[in-house]
């Protein structure tokens, strides 16, 4: 038995919903077509700690500078060296340029590139500094590649990974986010949003701090996971040219790679920390190793495999002087 029955015609139905289809067709049109227009404000899509991270570094790149040692890398470049404390060891200005393990060295190259533009002299020294975790990575994160991209030329990016076109991207509400939500102080989550606040503030601190952010968060027994052997993944030869090739002439490449946990790799990795950076340092046509640099440091040092924890990251960056003065003395002998 039936309690009700309902009997409506295709015209009424397309009545139903052809308001709401013709309010989003209105939105994704006036969206899209302010964007290609440059009727709205250019992307600039600060939403969380990546973005905010690769544009801040992007922009600095950017901005002159006189800056006598510049440091290039991944994260562990980024958040293990205080620029403000090297540049007093050293007397030499630094610029800390390190932005993301999820990058690749081609990105390293363009970011360097960029930076040469805006610049009146070439360098003294540029560091190349990366985790152990870099090397042997094969692939890099697409979606950040293609953010630090599009932001380079100005474009609109869909940051979730994949490139769908669902209602959420249809209606263009990454423009929206890009273009007017990223320029607002975005609340930053976890440990980050405990110790930065917004993304505003950190894109701040990195500003007053020669580009170096430290990494709040504190080291996990899941960090510890994962294949103790390390090697030089074959996929960096290309990007490793074309960034000994950015390095201008007169300009010294020294290559580091940052410490891992001494839980975590084998007992001799020592040894194998050596050849790993031999081989690593080879990749880049004239470059110099730091040798000295320490493989492994106590657990306790760390907020992640790759990341020191803020109170270690003076002793680091303090090796890392000692080794920058010994290479500008043999660089000067």
């Amino acid at each position: 038995m039936h309690s009700h029955e309902y009997r409506f015609r295709l015209v009424e139905g397309m009545q139903a919903v052809g308001g709401p289809v013709a309010v989003a067709l209105l939105w994704a049109a006036v969206v899209w077509l302010g964007a290609a227009a440059g009727v709205w404000p250019s992307p600039r899509p600060m939403l969380d700690v990546d973005r905010t991270v690769l544009i801040r570094q992007a922009d600095a790149s950017g901005e002159s500078s006189s800056a006598e040692v510049l440091l290039i890398g991944d994260s562990s470049c980024l958040m293990n060296v205080d620029a403000t404390y090297l540049t007093a060891r050293l007397g030499a200005e630094t610029l800390n340029l390190g932005t993301l393990s999820y990058l690749d060295l081609d990105s390293f190259a363009s970011l360097l590139n960029r930076h040469l533009k805006s610049r009146s002299g070439a360098p003294k020294t540029v560091v190349l500094l990366v985790h152990p975790d870099f090397v042997r990575r094969y692939t890099s994160a697409r979606a950040h590649v293609e953010a630090w991209e599009h932001y380079l030329a100005g474009r609109d990016h869909w940051f979730d990974g994949t490139s769908e076109w669902g209602v959420r991207r249809w209606l263009g509400l990454h423009i929206v986010e890009g273009r007017f939500l990223g320029r607002l102080p975005v609340p930053l989550e976890g440990k980050f949003g405990s110790r930065y606040g917004f993304t505003t503030n950190l894109y701040r601190y990195q500003a007053d701090h020669r580009g170096s952010l430290p990494d709040p968060r504190t080291l996990k027994e899941a960090d510890l996971a994962g294949d103790r052997n390390y090697w030089v993944a074959p996929v960096h030869r290309r990007g490793a040219a074309a960034f000994a090739a950015a390095v201008p002439e007169g300009s010294r490449l020294l290559t580091g790679l940052t410490p891992l946990p001494e839980s975590f790799p084998p007992d001799d990795f020592a040894a194998a920390y050596h050849r790993l950076l031999l081989e690593w340092s080879a990749l880049f046509e004239g470059s110099s190793a730091l040798f000295g640099l320490p493989p492994t440091l106590a657990d306790e040092r760390f907020a992640t495999r790759a990341h020191l924890r803020p109170e270690a990251i003076e002793d680091y960056t303090e090796a890392l002087n000692r080794e920058l003065v010994a290479a500008f003395s043999d660089q000067d002998g």
